[in-house]
């Protein structure tokens, strides 16, 4: 008489699946991120290394040597081992998908004040001079030597002026870039306590009527130069512009990509 099959002994059977579980957590939080998103980061990899990896070795194990105790059917080990690895693996993906990012603010304010550039124009001038200085000596960038001359053309090539906003209500419109060219557009409306901003209007001379609009889209104006050669950058004040009126849902995100391009 032939006797029956032993049963695999519980712990090397658990190190057997904690080896299977833990690659497969280990490659999809490793290269989801390379996989998933268009911009992967410099921490990419450190979800498999020390969330899914780890995390897939410690269920695999617990898992194996509980069929082992058990002494589990072998197809029905294999079906739940399977059903174990893919979870570890969507788990690491889910955890790399790329992350929503700011892209444009939506604000409901009024404008209260007008300050014409001049008036903090000095002030600006004065607290950039201190900065090339200092990035100067610790030669962290290289700054042009005339800078300053360029300042009557950046006036010149953006006329405006910043004025105080009273902010009753704050959203910004997110975007998440997957690898494959596919973005995600959202409109995150958390609430926000009212406040004053100062905000640049682009064409408004202080003096004139203050512009009557509910809403407005704001995003900074960002240069490569140090010091900036955009002048709301240059004013540290970010751009506000006023969004038409009915203007929602997938026309609105639209309008502000056009405002506010990465």
């Amino acid at each position: 008489m032939t006797s029956a099959p032993s049963s695999p002994k519980p712990i090397p059977l658990g190190l057997a699946w904690a080896f299977i579980v833990s690659v497969f957590g280990f490659l999809c939080g490793y290269g989801g991120t390379f996989w998933q998103a268009a911009d992967p980061g410099g921490v990419a990899p450190l979800t498999g290394i020390f969330i899914t990896g780890p995390l897939g070795a410690v269920v695999g194990f617990l898992y194996g040597v509980f069929c082992g105790v058990r002494s589990f059917n072998p197809k029905l080990m294999l079906i739940g081992g399977v059903v174990l690895t893919l979870g570890v693996a969507l788990l690491g993906l889910f955890l790399t998908a790329p992350e929503y990012l700011p892209q444009a603010k939506i604000i409901e304010a009024s404008v209260t004040a007008c300050t014409p550039v001049t008036s903090v124009l000095s002030a600006r001038t004065e607290y950039w001079r201190s900065e090339a200085q200092r990035v100067t000596r610790e030669h962290i960038v290289d700054v042009p030597a005339d800078w300053e001359r360029d300042i009557p053309l950046m006036i010149q090539r953006r006329p405006g002026a910043v004025v105080t906003m009273d902010v009753r209500k704050t959203s910004w419109i997110e975007q998440r870039r997957w690898a494959s060219g596919r973005v995600d557009t959202r409109l995150n409306q958390e609430n926000y306590p009212p406040d004053t901003e100062r905000m640049f209007i682009d064409n408004l001379a202080c003096g004139a009527p203050l512009p009557k609009s509910r809403q407005w889209c704001v995003c900074p104006a960002r240069s490569k130069l140090y010091p900036p050669s955009e002048l709301p950058e240059y004013l540290d004040v970010w751009v506000a512009y006023p969004v038409p009126e009915n203007l929602t849902g997938a026309s609105l995100f639209a309008w502000a990509r056009r405002k506010c391009p990465d």
